[in-house]
């Protein structure tokens, strides 16, 4: 008798273009991009393009470019909003309806820049299927890659601190969250631009994982995701690998719209803003303590398949 074959693993492929931060316009055309992979990949797994966008100018062209536009109500805090999205899903019934689901930034996109080439959709099967096969098979829960500059949280809040990117109250109080949990910071640093992780039947741990994640920067004011990543998944033992940078599939192709806010704190003890385009060569550090750092050797970010972040 013939064993029926499996049916293919529901992938949502998803970014987040809330506000004005970002060009709404994708980067690529992901409903060709996604018929051109090979049979084998599309056996296994079926990939669904979905652009969450806040509207219906934005919604049009993610439908131009083979993406279904997710329609959300626009908000005077849409990087809030974005990053609220990009970490919990869009909505919990819908997610769950995906086995796999895979985000990245609106300004990333195929290694080709802006090209749909057999060798650029040969590129991006070549990286993301073996994310895909981590979650699929239940070796881990999460999937991100490492950083390209940095190799610790100490490292980002150093540099976050240095350009001003937070405001000091709100990096003080990252920096006590890390403290009173006695966050080591041996995890190293991921670039979270890109993630593949588990959304139908996602483990307990996962879901406290990512929901302490946004929990974290909504209560401490600073936006920065990447500072408070490897905390939230230390905290919950979430089951994740830290793949190295060359094997995230989708990199950056063009700047956000939108300059970077920078803060300050004046003289009288107000916070300031201004945009990081008018001083853009600036860096100040600011003497706040720092979160004792014990960064992890670079043998350990390595292509095994070792549960990292426990």
């Amino acid at each position: 008798n013939l064993t029926k074959p499996a049916p293919p693993a529901r992938v949502a492929l998803y970014m987040v273009t809330t506000g004005s931060y970002d060009d709404p316009t994708p980067t690529y055309n992901c409903a060709d991009v996604m018929n051109q992979m090979s049979q084998p990949f599309r056996s296994r797994y079926h990939v669904s393009c979905l652009a969450v966008v806040d509207s219906h100018a934005s919604a049009r062209r993610a439908a131009e470019t083979g993406w279904t536009p997710v329609l959300y109500p626009p908000t005077p805090e849409s990087q809030r909003q974005q990053r609220r999205i990009k970490i919990t899903g869009w909505n919990s019934s819908e997610i769950d309806g995906f086995d796999i689901a895979v985000y990245h930034d609106g300004k990333a996109g195929l290694y080709g820049r802006f090209g749909n080439s057999s060798e650029d959709i040969c590129f991006l099967e070549r990286k993301l299927a073996p994310s895909l096969d981590l979650v699929a098979n239940g070796s881990v829960d999460l999937v991100v890659y490492a950083h390209e500059d940095r190799s610790s949280t100490a490292e980002e809040l150093h540099t976050v601190t240095c350009l001003q990117l937070c405001s000091t109250e709100s990096l003080t109080k990252v920096r006590m969250l890390h403290l009173a949990h006695g966050y080591p910071d041996r995890a190293g640093l991921a670039d979270t631009s890109n993630l593949v992780w588990r959304a139908k039947g996602r483990s307990p741990a996962l879901s406290l994982g990512m929901s302490a994640w946004i929990d974290a920067i909504e209560t401490t004011g600073c936006m920065r995701d990447q500072l408070t990543f490897e905390y939230a998944m230390w905290k919950h033992k979430v089951r994740y690998q830290l793949l190295p940078n060359r094997m995230r599939p989708f990199v950056t192709v063009r700047e956000h719209v939108l300059p970077r806010t920078r803060f300050y704190t004046d003289h009288s003890g107000n916070t300031r803003m201004f945009r990081s385009d008018m001083f853009p060569s600036i860096c100040f550090v600011v003497d706040i303590p720092f979160v004792i750092s014990t960064p992890m050797p670079n043998s350990v970010v390595a292509d095994s398949v070792t549960p990292s972040g426990q």
